[in-house]
């Protein structure tokens, strides 16, 4: 038997790194997969339902990269953020100066016209 919190990390960590093409069974218990004798194999429903999780993964991998972005840019500007993609006080506060700075919206988000401002 195996730990599907166990399988969704590895094909998590799989579609990251690239080996996607790697068998489930194998990712969650590092050797070949290939269901005991007089069982199913329950990869399949676990895969479908790892999807949606990677999707969302995909979408904050993503946000982290912006925000690093605007972290990195909001430094250049004169702030002194460490730049760790995580939307805090120090980040939402340096967004807010910056967005007064240029006459934007000052609502601590990192919104279209901010990043543009940005140019992020």
């Amino acid at each position: 038997m195996f730990d599907r919190s166990k399988l969704n990390r590895a094909l998590g960590a799989a579609l990251l790194l690239g080996a996607a093409a790697m068998p489930l069974g194998a990712m969650a218990a590092g050797t070949a997969a290939t269901p005991a004798q007089g069982t199913t194999s329950s990869a399949a429903p676990a895969a479908a339902t790892a999807a949606p999780a990677m999707k969302q993964s995909a979408g904050k991998e993503s946000w982290h990269q912006e925000v690093m972005a605007a972290q990195t840019a909001l430094n250049k500007d004169g702030a002194s953020l460490t730049v760790d993609g995580k939307m805090g006080p120090k980040t939402k506060a340096a967004l807010t100066a910056f967005q007064t700075k240029q006459n934007l919206k000052a609502n601590g988000k990192l919104d279209k016209e901010t990043k543009a401002a940005l140019k992020v």
